[in-house]
């Protein structure tokens, strides 16, 4: 009868099941499977060995916002960690670095964040952006800077961790084509590499490029020459040449071009009845200039060209007949090389953002006639802003400088080129200085660095 009583006998004594207080439940991380698509780190809570500033916290390395970051007090070693929240396989680590990167560093999983597990490990880190694939599985992700590559501390824009590999960073896209419609792929390619980055070195004159190596350790990716001397028989084309080949540099040239009519460069020139005299001197001038241009050319070199610089200083011959003359004279030299076959120059118009009576935009030649839009001696932030409005989707640059650019205060110039060394003295600025603190930072891009341009 499964235990109830039968015919009136009592009832068994029941068992009873003695009480156990239970023990406390563990926490337990959950795992994650299969692995999730995305930035597992994204907006999750992290921790660090420092933060230089409130407005520099390690949260804002995972914020997904590129202009913000975290960085570190300045000193050996630091880290950053970020919980997950979830146990997950750890396949790819993307690490964002700005200007003061880690050279020695860890990337180490755990699954308590207490006991670390090694999965990428580098002495060389060279700073900017370093995609590591990886294998390892955590809760919590950690980068653990042994040594800095800087006299700064540590700083990342962006620390990002996938358990599902992301596609590829998109490649720029180049979004503006040569002012000449027959340009060939080198001035092509040369454009559109200029205007999806930024900070590339240049240097005027060779033995100052040298200099800067000596100085810093790393050569300008752009060397600056100039057809001065070549109206009265001083060409130096080979000697380009030969430089480029052995080099494979970025060649600009500027034109300090002495008055046809006599006289030097800021001479005053009356050139205008001279524009539609074909067998003038300014026409042989030209035409001098355009064949060396070919030249260079037919040796597969693509060149910046920089005539009539510094359009509104009105300093020199060419702007002091004032912005139609100015332009009527930009275009005469454009049709002439074209004309000659000329289908490796990106056309520089170049003037001063600021600080003069006139603005550069009521000199610029236009869309037709010209690649890029650069100031001499730059002044600030609004010389980048002022730039950008001129013309339709040009590239921008500084032509001409004392300043060399630093990436980590600058606004973000696709070039700069700094002026020859024997004006460093007088310019009241520190310029071995600053191109030491530019190409310590490596955003500065450096000759090494460039692409293969006799592929292109």
């Amino acid at each position: 009868m499964n235990g109830a009583s039968c015919g009136g006998g009592t009832d068994p004594t029941p068992t009873v099941t003695p009480t156990v207080s239970p023990s406390p439940t563990p926490t337990i991380t959950p795992t994650v499977d299969p692995p999730v698509s995305g930035n597992l780190a994204l907006n999750r809570p992290t921790t660090s060995s420092s933060d230089e500033s409130a407005d520099h916290a390690s949260r804002l390395a995972v914020d997904g916002d590129p202009g913000t970051r975290w960085s570190t007090l300045y000193g050996d070693p630091q880290w950053i960690q970020v919980d997950l929240g979830a146990t997950y396989p750890i396949k790819h680590v993307t690490l964002r670095w700005e200007a003061a990167y880690g050279k020695s560093y860890q990337v180490q999983t755990s699954g308590d964040g207490g006991t670390w597990t090694t999965i990428h490990s580098t002495t060389t880190g060279d700073g900017g952006v370093d995609s590591l694939t990886v294998s390892g599985t955590g809760r919590y992700v950690r980068v653990n800077g042994i040594a800095r590559g800087t006299a700064w501390g540590y700083s990342l824009y962006e620390f990002e961790v996938y358990s599902v590999p992301p596609p590829p960073d998109p490649e720029p896209v180049c979004d503006q084509s040569p002012a000449d419609t027959g340009a060939n792929s080198k001035a092509e390619n040369l454009l559109c590499y200029l205007k999806t980055h930024t900070f590339v070195s240049g240097q005027t004159d060779l033995p100052d490029a040298d200099r800067v190596k000596s100085l810093t350790g790393r050569y300008p990716a752009m060397v600056a020459f100039d057809f001065m001397e070549y109206t009265r028989g001083s060409i130096d084309t080979q000697n380009v040449i030969n430089w480029y080949n052995s080099r494979h540099g970025i060649v600009a040239f500027q034109w300090h071009w002495y008055c046809p009519r006599g006289g030097n460069y800021s001479a005053p020139c009356d050139f205008v009845p001279d524009l539609s005299n074909p067998s003038s001197k300014l026409y042989q001038d030209i035409d001098l200039v355009v064949r060396e241009l070919k030249k260079m050319g037919d040796a597969g070199i693509p060149v910046l060209f920089r005539p009539l610089h510094e359009s509104n200083n009105n300093y020199m011959w060419w702007a002091k007949k004032g912005q139609d003359a100015y332009k009527q004279l930009w275009r005469l030299i454009f049709q002439r090389a074209q004309a000659a076959g000329v289908d490796n120059v990106l056309w520089v118009f170049n003037g001063m953002a600021s600080g003069q009576g006139t603005s550069m935009a009521s000199w610029y030649p236009g869309d037709a006639y010209t690649d890029l839009v650069t100031s001499d001696y730059f002044q600030s932030w609004n010389d980048h802003t002022t730039l950008k409005a001129i013309g339709s989707n040009k590239t921008v640059g500084i032509a001409e400088t004392f300043s060399p650019l630093n990436p980590a205060s600058d606004a973000p110039w696709p070039y700069f080129v700094v002026w020859a060394s024997r004006d460093w003295n007088g310019s009241g600025k520190d310029v071995q200085g600053l191109w030491k603190t530019a190409m310590a930072n490596p955003k500065t891009i450096s000759i090494d660095q460039l692409p293969d341009m006799t592929k292109w």
